[in-house]
């Protein structure tokens, strides 16, 4: 069995919803939802990622944004349209929204959070996947909460490293002090 890897951009609503299958599902879509697009590379999927997760579309974005990688049979793939939706890169799947269940039932593995990408206004909150903290993401969270409290930066600082040594005692963590 050959099999291809896809990617998708999703909010923090959508991974909240993802974790809670064990990271082995996409959440059923809206009604006003009709399709379900996966990218073809993951190059578009950081792009939206970017352009749409991280701003504040409508008020209902979260500032926050995760591209995630799966993978499916290649021959179970061949039932959907490939479109391209504007450049090369902008390559996607058409997968009907009444055909996710069985889509997801085809999803070889689990969907794993590959980036995380914050918006300007981001100002952070903890992400545990799987009864385990994330540290790519809260690694960053941290960063952030230094940069926006520039006046209690050695304490913040101080506060990384012992947040982070208390999950993850195998890693080291420097943090230099910019003053």
């Amino acid at each position: 069995m050959t099999l291809q890897t896809l990617y998708r951009p999703v909010g923090l609503a959508e991974l909240l919803l993802i974790e809670q299958s064990g990271m082995r599902r996409f959440p059923k879509r809206l009604p006003e939802q009709p399709i379900f697009y996966p990218v073809l590379n993951r190059e578009y999927a950081r792009q939206i990622t970017q352009d749409w997760n991280t701003k504040n579309n409508a008020g209902i974005a979260d500032q926050v944004g995760f591209v995630t990688e799966f993978s499916l049979p290649r021959e179970y793939l061949l039932r959907f349209d490939e479109h391209q939706v504007g450049d090369t890169i902008h390559r996607e799947l058409w997968v009907p929204a009444e055909e996710l269940e069985t889509f997801n039932d085809h999803i070889v593995g689990t969907i794993r959070v590959i980036e995380t990408y914050y918006g300007e206004d981001y100002h952070g909150g903890w992400l545990i996947i799987n009864n385990e903290v994330c540290f790519q993401y809260n690694l960053a969270v941290l960063r952030r909460r230094v940069y926006f409290r520039k006046k209690s930066r050695s304490c913040v600082c101080f506060m990384m490293k012992k947040v982070i040594g208390s999950f993850y005692p195998e890693r080291s963590l420097t943090v230099k002090n910019r003053h």
